[in-house]
């Protein structure tokens, strides 16, 4: 079940009709705000699309209910979804003990105390019943199971993916910064990924404030998230701080065109607590672009032990120009490299993928020796998989 977020839907679709068995998955998009079809025709996998037009339209949240009795798993790409929805998922047990949750960031490090509170309560509720639950950055299965400790949910780890960039097949060792500072060129610094106010941008815009006479360019992609009245102050309070040097990115862009957009940062700052932004931050540390993290977030700690050079947020308050725009350095070198080139290796991703599909099989046939057939619907499935096997 993939939701209806521009970002995510063409990636994901495209793993799945390419590298996994297209007559036993299949896609339904739930689709809450594009005026176009999420289906893709150019995929053979077997698509569903249901319009869900507001809290209270509950006949698609009925007609979700009946097709998912169709499948033996379902796998939940993120829990943003009408709180409507998830209530009516939580009073179908179940439906939630076949049900997987793949955790996108905000909808597993939400505040309690958010103004959220009552649709992130429920996603803890999701994670005590679900069957199973999968990270897509190694440290949000720990995270997990330290949040929802009453949970019996199974924890899987895989990467989220799409189609794999082309440049992923040819790194190059020099960073775009090198090459800037050769050629006495401006220096362009991105701050966030989105309009999204755990970003923390207007924070960062202070500290760089004091660099607004050196030859720089802030670039501030605000296109999605809170793209109201918090994006417009972030972009009047950049364009006021850096008359001329800021470039506020307002309108979306396909993620071809967009990556291709950022190739020309030098410095990237992502000042953020909780895992965000990954897609985004693979791609700078791919590029060699020099990245600060927030002092001892989750995503700085996972990095440094890692070898990538990240730098700490905190450091911006009081390192001279010079210090901001020297190039990053790893500290093994090796290990950096290895890193960098394992992201052009889709066998691991898929494998990992596998693994959790194999797992499910084996768990439902262990369930059927034992029970007998769940459903006659099921059949069809079944009859694949051991022609399969």
């Amino acid at each position: 079940m993939i939701h209806s977020d521009l970002k995510f839907v063409r990636g994901a679709s495209y793993f799945i009709d390419h590298y996994f068995d297209r007559r036993i998955h299949h896609i339904v998009y739930i689709n809450t705000n594009v005026p176009q079809p999420l289906t893709d025709p150019d995929l053979k996998t077997k698509q569903y699309e249901i319009r869900m037009r507001g809290l209270s339209d509950i006949r698609p949240m009925l007609s979700f209910l009946k097709l998912a009795g169709h499948y033996d798993y379902i796998m939940f790409h993120s829990l943003f979804l009408f709180t409507s929805f998830k209530c009516i998922l939580l009073c179908h047990k179940k439906l939630l003990r076949r049900s997987l949750w793949i955790g996108f960031g905000d909808d597993l490090y939400y505040q309690v105390n958010s103004l959220k509170k009552t649709a992130y309560l429920l996603n803890g509720a999701f994670a005590r019943y679900c069957y199973g639950y999968v990270g897509i950055f190694p440290p949000d299965c720990q995270f997990f199971k330290k949040r929802f400790q009453k949970s019996q949910a199974h924890v899987f780890y895989a990467p989220y993916l799409g189609k794999k960039p082309e440049e992923y097949d040819h790194y190059c060792p020099v960073s775009r910064l090198e090459q800037t500072l050769a050629d006495r060129d401006c220096v362009y610094i991105q701050v966030g990924h989105s309009a999204d106010p755990a970003l923390g941008h207007l924070e960062v815009l202070s500290y760089l404030k004091r660099f607004s006479d050196q030859n720089i360019k802030i670039v501030l992609p605000l296109s999605y998230g809170d793209r109201g009245v918090y994006a417009d102050k972030v972009r009047k309070t950049a364009e006021k701080m850096f008359p001329g040097k800021a470039v506020c990115l307002m309108e979306f862009m396909d993620e071809a065109e967009y990556f291709e957009f950022i190739r020309r940062t030098d410095i990237a700052v992502f000042h953020v607590s909780r895992q965000q932004g990954l897609g985004n931050i693979n791609r700078m540390i791919f590029r060699n672009v020099k990245l600060y993290l927030t002092d001892g977030s989750v995503m700085y700690r996972y990095f440094a032990g890692k070898s990538i050079p990240v730098q700490k947020v905190s450091s911006l308050r009081t390192c001279t120009f010079e210090e901001l725009i020297s190039p990053p350095q790893p500290v093994d070198e090796q290990a950096f490299r290895k890193f960098v080139t394992d992201m052009g290796d889709m066998r691991t991703g898929v494998m990992a993928w596998q693994r959790i599909y194999y797992h499910l099989e084996k768990t439902l046939r262990e369930s059927e020796r034992k029970n007998g057939p769940a459903d006659k619907r099921h059949e069809a499935l079944r009859k694949l998989r051991r022609k399969k096997r």
